[in-house]
């Protein structure tokens, strides 16, 4: 073989890995819609021999759903653009693939690719849809489902971008060409933009004239823009149509936590709708500082509530299910003054998470020295997701508890929005350290995620708390019933203790006994109180 055959075979081979590193199946195919040939999984995915499929048209090996709109956007490709990728089903064994092809300049033919979904792409690219009338996600729901699809493009390492269309003053227009009219052409850029979004669903229609959409970094927005130019121009009987004007934001969100990237988008959809295409954002990021310059005076106000330590403890008794008597209480804070939820969530938007988490410690180890000091009961505090992760703040925490002698037989700790762990190994290792201090450690919110299991795997804790949604439930729900006795049995046979939240009447008492779970919580027993004065009425109920 001589080395120029030598270089064009390896050439190709690596040209062929390449293709099917992210396919099953290639196809290519003559301007006819006949397939010229395929290579790869063809019996498995089709159902043919590569000779046999060749007598097929390519759209045929697709259900009838989904085939006409395959068409017509292989029909409006743009030469040398890639179309795709579509979530489609398999005529053959309705199996879910992601379809995406290409027109070659100077070619008859275009080449395609089929290849097996996943998990994380199931998530982005949902299936085809009617496109002859189409409903744009409305402002709140395209903030939830942008946040959604960038966590899991981001970690698909896919770039994206958003993209702010603004008809500018539309009045007049929708005037002239009248209602029938109007809503057809509003139809069609619907249309247009869902087409070109990240997965076909990820646009939203802001205001009347506002449109927004989520779409790969090498979009044709331009070529949209013009199509929607073209669009208004056609049906406008004065041939005027409008100035439409368009502003492109990156939306790496990468070294954002879930929570800053949904103030980030949804305070930049407040700003589109409000300053049109004069928005002057111009990635996620930047929107998520202008939503902390707005914030500014609350941010104030909050520094003020933490150095003054402006907030109150408050007291929820986790009980013996099987005694009713008292095991602990947990801890909780409340603000004097608006929603405390609202403020610890803004708490760790602004990353002061950690600030609060030193003051209530701080607050709690006054109460147990000297209101509690005289009494044996015992307290579990929260500690979010995002602090235990800081060792700035393990080594403030462990330098205050060392003010206190035997303090770990009277505190606990309790691990509160885990899902923001994300180093385990050195949130395993302040864990441990705190253990080997005596203190006990759990685990809040547990679930049935692939998260959950993998915390049991890497971190020691002495306890879950079983997330309230699975309990609320579970006489009703065979499936939260399951979940929770396999939650319950794993940890039991790991040593760890369970918690179930959300006890609200005896009866759930005796179910959760039955399941396994030693302890509860909830209105049942008790109501946050401002102090800590728990009865045991679980034996008179009895």
């Amino acid at each position: 073989m001589s080395n120029d055959s030598a270089t064009i075979k390896k050439q190709r081979d690596r040209f062929l890995a390449f293709s099917f590193a992210s396919a099953d199946l290639l196809l290519e195919i003559k301007d006819d819609d006949f397939i010229l040939s395929a290579l790869g999984a063809t019996k498995n995915l089709i159902g043919m021999t590569d000779a046999a499929i060749k007598e097929c048209r390519w759209y045929d090996i697709f259900t009838l759903e989904d085939q006409s709109y395959l068409k017509q956007s292989v029909e409006q490709a743009v030469v040398g653009q890639r179309i795709g990728p579509f979530f489609v089903e398999l005529n053959h064994n309705k199996r879910k693939v992601l379809f995406s092809c290409i027109k070659m300049p100077q070619s008859n033919v275009f080449y395609a690719t089929v290849g097996l979904s996943n998990n994380l792409e199931d998530m982005i690219f949902k299936p085809i849809e009617d496109q002859t009338n189409i409903t744009l996600l409305g402002k709140e729901d395209l903030s939830t489902a942008l946040e959604e699809k960038l966590l899991v493009a981001n970690s698909l390492n896919k770039d994206a971008d958003i993209t702010f269309l603004d008809l500018g003053s539309h009045t007049a227009y929708k005037e002239r060409v009248g209602k029938e009219t109007w809503a057809k052409v509003s139809n069609e850029i619907a249309a247009s933009i869902s087409k070109t979004s990240l997965g076909g669903d990820a646009a939203g229609k802001i205001a009347d004239n506002k449109y927004t959409l989520l779409h790969e970094r090498n979009a044709d927005i331009e070529g949209i823009k013009q199509y929607i130019t073209d669009l208004m121009i056609s049906n406008d009987p004065h041939g005027e149509g409008l100035d439409i004007k368009e502003k492109t934001i990156a939306a790496d969100t990468t070294t954002m936590s879930p929570k800053q990237t949904a103030h980030s988008l949804l305070y930049t959809l407040n700003e589109f709708e409000r300053r049109g295409a004069k928005l002057e954002i111009n990635d996620i990021k930047q929107g998520f500082t202008s939503y902390m310059d707005a914030n500014s005076e609350k941010i104030k106000e909050l520094e003020t509530f933490i150095n003054t330590k402006r907030f109150d403890l408050y007291f929820q008794p986790i009980v013996e299910l099987s005694t009713g008597e008292l095991s602990h209480y947990e801890v909780l804070s409340r603000f004097n003054y608006g929603s405390t939820q609202e403020w610890i969530m803004f708490c760790e938007d602004v990353g002061m998470a950690i600030d609060f988490d030193l003051a209530v410690a701080d607050k709690v180890l006054n109460y147990i020295h000297y209101k509690a000091g005289t009494t044996n009961t015992k307290f579990a505090m929260n500690i979010s997701g995002q602090s235990i992760a800081d060792e700035g703040f393990f080594n403030r925490l462990s330098a205050l508890l060392m003010k206190y002698d035997n303090v770990h037989t009277r505190l606990s700790f309790e691990i509160t929005e885990s899902y923001h762990i994300d180093d385990l190994k050195s949130v395993a290792s302040y864990i441990d350290q705190i253990r080997a201090l005596g203190f006990k450690v759990s685990l809040d919110d547990f679930g049935a995620g692939s998260a959950s299991l993998q915390y049991l795997q890497e971190l020691n804790v002495d306890c879950v708390k079983i997330d309230g949604k699975y309990i609320r439930n579970i006489r009703e729900s065979q499936r939260d019933i399951t979940i929770v006795k396999n939650i319950t049995n794993m940890c039991l046979d790991l040593g760890i203790d369970v918690v179930a939240e959300y006890v609200e009447d005896y009866d759930l008492v005796k179910t959760l006994r039955k399941l396994g779970i030693q302890y509860g919580q909830g209105f049942y027993y008790s109501r946050p109180r401002p102090a800590p004065d728990y009865i045991n009425k679980t034996q008179s109920a009895a």
